[in-house]
């Protein structure tokens, strides 16, 4: 078992060196796009195991997630995140991957206005999983989509004493006609356990940055709590000069993926975060 892990962790580490040898030939190729192409939301690969179950799957996975923005005009922006659920260490079902969230989003950014570090309103965000009907055995048809459409705002504050806290609120842009496909007919009760809005707080102790994120559904008993520390390597490793962060996560709540908005999931990550 031990042997296998390592053999698998070995692929791993191979696969992204090979990524990051490639990524930097298409920077040094694509310097006119990518001068302004900064990091969005966390960019991270992360070891986890979820408490209970998690359906025909493993609890344990490989999860990462890249987010990058990019200015169009004036303050104008476009974002797009992907997170993906790898069953990396269930070799015996091809490592499939669990479930993907594709998240492109359309918003205008400004810095200092109103007292606060950064504000965003979002024009658009769209969050789905990609996924469509899928028949079983039996012929039955079983809608797996999962989708919706928001318009947001989004407020962060920092200050001196090195802490910080955000908020955001949203509103869903999907139609309700039957003839649309939107979160009317994938999930229409998604606002029921991720409600339309939530809130953030950070904070910096002797090296280490903590994160907090608190959301609240329509229903009871909906809480979702997240909470992240993260340390910068060269902190341990000062010869390194990296740009890579020890990264611990934890999460309770719903949400965790689009798949997963309706049920409950514990779990612990630990890995590698990009700043």
């Amino acid at each position: 078992m031990a042997a296998s892990l390592l053999k698998g962790w070995g692929r791993l580490v191979l696969l992204l060196f090979v990524l990051g040898l490639g990524a930097s030939n298409a920077q040094a190729q694509n310097q006119g796009f990518l001068s302004d192409l900064t990091l969005y939301k966390p960019n991270y690969l992360v070891w986890t195991e979820a408490l209970g179950e998690l359906g025909p799957y493993q609890n344990q996975e490989i999860i990462f997630q890249f987010s990058f923005q990019k200015p169009l005009w004036g303050p104008l922006h476009f974002a797009y995140s992907q997170k993906a659920f790898w069953q990396f260490f269930d070799q015996q079902n091809s490592r499939t991957f669990r479930t993907l969230v594709f998240n492109p989003e359309l918003f205008l950014r400004f810095r200092d206005l109103w007292g606060m570090a950064e504000s965003r309103l979002g024009l658009n965000e769209h969050e789905s999983n990609g996924e469509g009907v899928r028949y079983n055995a039996l012929g039955q048809a079983h809608n797996q989509s999962r989708s919706w459409n928001r318009s947001y705002l989004f407020g962060r504050w920092a200050f001196d004493s090195g802490w910080g806290a955000s908020a955001k609120a949203w509103v869903v842009t999907d139609r309700k006609e039957n003839s649309q496909i939107s979160f009317y007919q994938d999930n229409p009760d998604i606002r029921d356990y991720l409600g339309n809005g939530e809130l953030g707080i950070s904070f910096e102790l002797r090296g280490w940055r903590f994160g907090g994120l608190l959301r609240q559904g329509y229903i009871s008993e909906t809480t979702s709590l997240g909470l992240d520390a993260s340390l910068d390597i060269n902190a341990l490793f000062p010869e390194l000069d990296s740009t890579l962060e020890l990264y611990l996560s934890a999460f309770d709540g719903y949400g965790d993926s689009l798949m997963d908005y309706n049920r409950r999931v514990r779990r612990g990550s630990v890995g590698f975060k990009v700043h």
